[in-house]
C-alpha cells in the first residue's frame, strides 16, 4: 500500500517479523526483488541478522544509538569493526588472551595455548602485551576425528563433544575445549551427509585458519 504513492524514501519497521520462518525467508527474497525493481531507497529496521544481510545493500548496526559500523553486508559480515558487531551478527565463539607478537595483521595470541590471528584495519589497541578477545565464526571451524583431517589448517585442538544438535542441512555442536580453560566453542558442520554425528563426550578435533580468527582489543 506505501508503493502505491511511489514515495522517494519507504521506511519499515519489522515489515516480516510476524511471520513464519519459512515465509519470512521467502519474503526476504521477495522484498528484495521488489526494492531492486521499483528502485525506492529503504531504510528497514530489523533484529532479524538474517534478514539484513539478505535484503540489505547496506547495512548499519547500532548500539546504545551509536553506530558500530556502515558497510556492505559481505563487509560486515566478513570484517566486522569490533567485538560487539562480530557477536550481533552470526554465531562468534569468543577466545580470551593476551597478544604476545605481531607482525603486520598477524598477531600471535596467548590463550592458555599459542593461537595465531589477524588483526585488521581499523582495530585500534591491539598491541603486544594487551588484553585481547579473538572471535571466530561457528561456520569458520572444522570439525574432524583426528588432528590428521586437519593438517593443513594454522591451528588444531582437541575439544570434547557436550552437544550435538541435528537441524537437517546441518549439525550444531557445543564443544568443551580444554587447551582454552575448557571455554564453551560452537561448530557448524555443514555436510551432515558426508560425516558421522560425533557424541556426546567424544573427542574431536577442531581446526581453523589464522585468518578467520579476528583479534580485538579487549
Amino acid at each position: 500500500r506505501a508503493l502505491v504513492f511511489e514515495p522517494d524514501l519507504l521506511l519499515l519497521d519489522e515489515p516480516l517479523a510476524a511471520l513464519d520462518r519459512k515465509l519470512r525467508e521467502e519474503m526476504q527474497l521477495e522484498f528484495r526483488r521488489i526494492q531492486r525493481e521499483l528502485g525506492v531507497t529503504t531504510i528497514n529496521v530489523t533484529h532479524d541478522q538474517r534478514e539484513a544481510l539478505v535484503v540489505s545493500d547496506e547495512i548499519i548496526v547500532m548500539d546504545g544509538g551509536e553506530i558500530q559500523q556502515m558497510a556492505e553486508p559481505s563487509e560486515t559480515y566478513r570484517n566486522p569493526s569490533n567485538a560487539f558487531v562480530a557477536n550481533f551478527i552470526g554465531v562468534t565463539n569468543f577466545i580470551s588472551g593476551k597478544a604476545s607478537s605481531i607482525d603486520g595483521t598477524l598477531v600471535r595470541v596467548d590463550a592458555g595455548t599459542a593461537l595465531a590471528g589477524t588483526a585488521g584495519e581499523g582495530r585500534g589497541g591491539v598491541a603486544p602485551g594487551a588484553n585481547v578477545s579473538c572471535a571466530i565464526r561457528a561456520e569458520q571451524i572444522r570439525i574432524g576425528g583426528s588432528a590428521a583431517a586437519h593438517g593443513a589448517l594454522d591451528t588444531v585442538l582437541e575439544g570434547i563433544v557436550t552437544d550435538a544438535i541435528f537441524e537437517g542441512e546441518r549439525i550444531v555442536y557445543e564443544l568443551r575445549v580444554p587447551a582454552l580453560g575448557d571455554v564453551l566453542m560452537r561448530v557448524f558442520d555443514h555436510d551432515p551427509i558426508g560425516h558421522s554425528q560425533f557424541a556426546e563426550g567424544e573427542t574431536v578435533h577442531l581446526g581453523w585458519n589464522a585468518r578467520d580468527l579476528i583479534v580485538f582489543a579487549a
